[in-house]
């Protein structure tokens, strides 16, 4: 992949993009400004919701594509342009079935807020307005009334919830995915950030080879599938260290920033 072929880049957030401190690289504003020079568009593609990306993102989201929540809405210029979510007697199977797993956290993210329902007294809110954006706590998450693309349920046992009967049964009907080390995601049967991109690529006219795309978990797969190139980070989780085309650095050394430049023909230090 050379500067002259490259027209839209996707990359991943958290491990990926953002350090450990689920902050922006230094020189993040100036890469913008070379990519706008170049005409080449640079697209966040994350599990986190609608809001928590536009916060993230806020001095360049008007002119940014946001594929949110792993493929089931993307927003541009404010505007939802892509909407996956659940029917309510979808939502009503999968929240009856998931209360049933104990010491868990519970969320459904709609188009303009998420709601939690806490199984742990420990959690800081801070990390909800960190992946969430706006959200409210809820008692009873079944009596949601609205347009949910998105659950998640939080453990600190998810190794073994990953495998519960419950959430294997769920397997055959929904995506179930991790998302990150404490987090089971559940989406529509056809939701993942590749088929959302390959969406996308079309309405927008450009051919996937044209396109390259960064992440580091399992929820990246479909994406570095779909696309001309695909990086994984260096602490990406084996599958897809396994299918990427090259393994980079880690998010703590700027490592995207860094390829990005470096498929530019420009060297940079930060």
């Amino acid at each position: 992949m050379t500067h002259n072929n490259l027209k839209i880049i996707f990359s991943d957030m958290d491990g990926t993009l953002l350090d450990k401190h689920e902050v922006l690289p230094s020189n993040f504003d100036e890469m913008m400004q070379d990519l706008a020079q170049r005409d080449i568009l640079f697209v966040g593609a994350s599990g986190r919701s609608a809001k928590s990306m536009e916060y993230k993102f806020t001095k360049y989201y008007d002119n940014l594509y946001l594929i949110c929540d792993n493929g089931a809405m993307v927003k541009y210029n404010n505007e939802i342009i892509h909407h996956d979510y659940f029917s309510h007697d979808e939502y009503l199977d999968i929240m009856h079935a998931i209360k049933q797993i104990p010491n868990s956290t519970l969320s459904a993210v709609s188009k303009h807020l998420s709601y939690i329902q806490l199984g742990h007294d420990d959690l800081d809110p801070e990390m909800f307005m960190e992946f969430y954006g706006d959200f409210k706590f809820v008692n009873d998450i079944v009596s949601v009334d609205e347009e949910v693309h998105s659950i998640a349920l939080f453990s600190y046992d998810t190794d073994t919830n990953i495998q519960h009967p419950i959430i294997e049964k769920l397997k055959e009907k929904y995506a179930v995915k991790r998302n990150g080390a404490e987090w089971i995601n559940i989406s529509l049967k056809h939701v993942n950030k590749g088929n959302t991109i390959t969406q996308l690529l079309k309405k927008l006219d450009i051919d996937s080879k044209h396109a390259i795309a960064f992440g580091d978990f399992n929820n990246d797969i479909e994406m570095l599938s779909v696309v001309h190139k695909g990086y994984a980070m260096k602490d990406a989780v084996p599958a897809l260290k396994a299918i990427a085309d090259e393994v980079i650095g880690s998010n703590a050394d700027n490592s995207v920033v860094k390829k990005i430049y470096e498929i530019l023909g420009q060297t940079h230090e930060n």
